[in-house]
């Protein structure tokens, strides 16, 4: 006579199928949200995870390359503009204005690039803007965008 497993162990595996089949897509590819909420997936014949979102658009948008790498600490992906052979930052941090603003869409025009700051009840919003030479400024974003008086 064949022996059953015991039913918790039926149980455990049939859980463990269903979050497998919940975590990787009919493909094999891994699909979730990183921690900024944009969809990311793992790309298994690189193992090199893609995004598409304003990182990846401002930073080669501008001239720039955008780079995928692995902290060997962590084994986490980490994403990153390369603005020179020699320069690069975190690529949110770019993006926000908090790394090597004379490098950004402003500074590389000319333009001022500074931090504004939108005061919400409960917390202050920060985002880089780009001042021009009559004092007037744009958010960075719709600078980037054109949707500024200024174009470039």
């Amino acid at each position: 006579m064949k022996a059953r497993p015991p039913p918790s162990f039926v149980a455990l595996a049939i859980i463990i199928s269903l979050f497998t089949m919940t975590m990787y897509g009919c493909d094999g590819n891994t699909i979730g949200n990183n921690s900024m909420g944009l969809n990311t997936t793992v790309n298994k014949t690189k193992n090199l995870p893609t995004a598409h979102g304003i990182e990846v658009t401002y930073c080669e948008g501008i001239g720039y390359e955008y780079e995928y790498r692995i902290d060997e600490s962590t084994g986490n992906w980490e994403e990153y503009c390369r603005l020179n052979a020699t320069v690069e930052c975190p690529a949110w941090d770019f993006v926000g204005g908090m790394c090597h603003r004379e490098l950004s869409l402003c500074g590389i025009k000319g333009y001022t690039p500074k931090i504004g700051v939108m005061k919400h009840d409960t917390y202050n919003e920060t985002y880089p803007i780009c001042i021009f030479p009559d004092g007037s400024y744009c958010k960075e974003v719709d600078f980037f965008n054109k949707n500024c008086h200024v174009k470039w």
